[in-house]
């Protein structure tokens, strides 16, 4: 039965596809707030402010350091605010959490875990029971796809689009398709409506934390997809060191979505199962070495294949312990500070 694991599953299929005919000319209401975690890059947070012109509510760019908001435009028609991460409550909370410290992340400075989180605590404090997370790169939004996500919330508790034209996927996905496999992009926390009072997962600090936030929700059918969206392209390959940075995450998610596609998601806690999942992972690594024989492209699964050889079953399954103890941790967190 472990043996029937396979980590290119399709797991969309889990994920209930709906048509809304939503009219834009009809008064219906938008959602509350919009959240725009971003890096350095105010050219696509500029772009994307022009797009969300349309929209009148409160819009909050999440920057990683005060001084990426300089060259931000301020457009005076649009409720644009700023949050710097500095509530000491929040911060002290979140690092104290079990997953914040596993070892394959605690010492970078990536920060959208904590930024989409402290949106859901934000909302909650704020009183905004409809939200969206939309990353800097998302283009092809409007009126009617945000009556769209709000309606999708009256029956869901998550909803979103699909990425088809260029999937939002790892390096390691990148070069697959490179290969000639036919990866597909799920949703993702690029573009994400969320019920931030009826929602119970939050994002762990791992690369793939979108997956893993949706995950609990797709088991329980409670989230949607309903079209699609375009991101901006850009070189999956510039940096070969990306690679060793999304292993972990990329070995976590998989697995548990690859138990969950195959009818065995109740084996996540087994051990013959974490072994099979990394033993296929290191054979999609090996096969990719074979097949691209491009000098970059081996610096970038080499650079994978040094953090994959550190990774155990015993580090995948206290990963896997302490992500379900930190979601009731987190859910108790949030009713007390609301």
């Amino acid at each position: 039965m472990i043996n029937e694991i396979f980590l290119r599953n399709d797991y969309r299929f889990l994920i209930e596809r709906i048509t809304k005919n939503t009219n834009p000319n009809n008064n219906y209401s938008l959602i509350d707030a919009i959240f725009i975690p971003f890096r350095k890059q105010h050219v696509n947070v500029n772009e994307l402010l022009q797009i969300l012109s349309f929209y009148k509510g409160p819009i909050y760019l999440m920057p990683s350091e005060e001084k990426d908001l300089k060259y931000i435009s301020w457009n005076s028609s649009l409720k644009v605010l700023s949050i710097l991460l500095k509530d000491t409550n929040f911060l002290s909370f979140f690092n104290s959490l079990l997953t914040t410290n596993n070892v394959f992340y605690n010492n970078t400075s990536w920060d959208l875990p904590l930024k989409r989180n402290y949106a859901l605590y934000f909302s909650r404090k704020n009183g905004y029971s409809k939200i969206l997370l939309i990353d800097d790169d998302i283009r092809g939004v409007n009126l009617n796809i945000l009556k769209m996500g709000s309606q999708s919330l009256n029956d869901y508790l998550l909803s979103g689009c699909f990425i088809e034209d260029f999937p939002d996927i790892s390096i390691i996905d990148h070069l697959d398709v490179v290969a000639g496999e036919k990866i597909v992009s799920s949703l993702s926390g690029s573009f994400l409506f969320i019920k931030p009072f009826s929602s119970y997962s939050f994002f762990p600090n791992i690369y793939n934390e979108d997956l893993l936030f949706m995950l609990p929700h797709i088991i329980d059918r409670s989230i949607c997809s309903f079209g699609s969206i375009q991101q901006l392209p850009y070189d999956p390959f510039q940096d070969p060191s990306k690679a060793s940075f999304q292993e972990f995450g990329d070995i976590i998610a998989e697995g548990l979505f690859a138990l969950l596609s195959s009818n065995l998601y109740e084996h996540r806690f087994n051990k013959k199962a974490w072994e099979h999942i990394l033993n296929e992972r290191k054979k999609i690594l090996l096969n990719l070495r074979d097949t691209l024989k491009d000098i970059k492209v081996q610096k970038i699964i080499d650079s994978a294949m040094i953090v994959n050889k550190t990774i155990t079953t015993e580090a995948c399954l206290n990963f896997l312990d302490n992500m379900e103890r930190d979601r009731q941790t987190w859910n108790s967190f949030l009713k007390e500070s609301s």
